[in-house]
């Protein structure tokens, strides 16, 4: 493991350490992410919510971030919806989607 680098002091820059401090290695990031603004209802807020609070118990090794939840649903819609038919507008997709998932318990 690498040491921490520290803060330049100004003793370091006048002895010329300071270009000799340890740099710590980057931890590569596992998917390359970018910043996207969603628009979502209060429903879906609520939605968004609960699902990041349920699945970041604290027994778990990592957290969950809400990001991840949004980029994990575009990708499974990316699965879920055929790529040959075209859909006119998102209550169309939603009827799709009823016939393909089945149903769970009804929320509370």
């Amino acid at each position: 493991m690498t040491e921490e680098r520290r803060p330049f002091r100004a003793t370091d820059v006048i002895m010329g350490t300071a270009e000799r401090q340890p740099v710590p290695a980057k931890r590569a990031p596992q998917r390359m992410r970018k910043q996207v603004s969603l628009h979502l209802t209060f429903a879906q807020i609520q939605i968004l919510d609960e699902l990041h609070h349920r699945l970041n118990t604290p027994d778990l090794p990592e957290r969950i971030e809400k990001s991840e939840l949004g980029g994990l649903a575009i990708e499974i819609l990316d699965r879920l919806l055929p790529r040959e038919r075209n859909f006119a507008n998102l209550d169309e997709i939603l009827k799709y989607l009823d016939t393909q998932i089945p149903k769970t318990a009804p929320r509370p």
